[in-house]
Order: C-alpha cells, then sequence, then structure tokens
C-alpha cells in the first residue's frame, strides 16, 4: 500500500493500478479459490498472506528501479 501512494505521488497512477491490479486479480483471487477448496477459510487467509508479501517484493524492486529512473535519489556505486 505504501508503494502504490508512493507512485501516485511521483505521479505514476498507471503503475499503481496494475501493482492493486497483479495482487488482487493475479495473485489474491486464484490462491484464495485455490486456498479455500483445499483448507477452508485458512486458506484464504494464507492466500492473503501470499499474495501480500509478494506483491510487496515486487513493489519494492519496482518502486526502486521508478525512484532511480526519475533520478529522485542519485545511483549508488
Amino acid at each position: 500500500m505504501l508503494s502504490v501512494n508512493a507512485l501516485n505521488t511521483l505521479n505514476k497512477p498507471i503503475q499503481a493500478g496494475l501493482l492493486t491490479f497483479f495482487q488482487m486479480f493475479i495473485l489474491f483471487i486464484p490462491l484464495a479459490f485455490i486456498g479455500s477448496h483445499f483448507y477452508g477459510i485458512l486458506g484464504i487467509f494464507c492466500a492473503i498472506t501470499i499474495a501480500t508479501v509478494l506483491t510487496g517484493i515486487l513493489s519494492h524492486f519496482w518502486l526502486n528501479f521508478i525512484i532511480k529512473k526519475i533520478n529522485i535519489i542519485p545511483a549508488q556505486s
């Protein structure tokens, strides 16, 4: 969520929307469906955790790439 807010602040709403779309439709919904089929409510909570962690890792690297691309923070050597 912090990365999405940062991207919106950097005037990158498309990238912020893509992160949210990825988290919800690519990760969470399929994982929740599969998890609920095999483990019930516990599978849904595990799907939330997995989708959030994977999206957080992706958004960390993506946000760092965008910040370096627009030169807000100089690249470290």
